[in-house]
């Protein structure tokens, strides 16, 4: 199901001023990884490992937390009908394909 939207995502190594593009790390700070803690075990480890992992790319620290506080850019981790974030966003339609 997912696949359909992997097309469409293109990682850069530099800043971009496109509508569409989030920095996970730089000078505006860093994006949480937002995550329900209700989802299942596997995602809640995946969400925890990959802020564990971006410091030994960059120098920079993420973030994992079921609150997002009002950010405006996040990285959301969940399975569909599981996590309230993604159900949320489906419902907002902001999920292509998942809809």
């Amino acid at each position: 199901m997912l696949a359909s939207a992997a097309p469409s995502l293109e990682i850069q190594a530099k800043p971009s001023n496109e509508a569409d593009f989030i920095s996970i790390v730089g000078d505006k700070g860093n994006v949480l990884v937002v995550l329900d803690a209700q989802d299942y075990s596997v995602i809640r480890l995946a969400a925890n490992l990959f802020p564990d992992d971006v410091p030994r790319m960059m120098r920079h620290h993420l973030v994992a937390t079921s609150s997002p506080a009002g950010l405006a850019q996040v990285i959301v981790v969940g399975t569909p009908g599981k996590s309230a974030w993604i159900q949320k966003l489906m419902a907002g339609g902001k999920l292509k394909g998942l809809n």
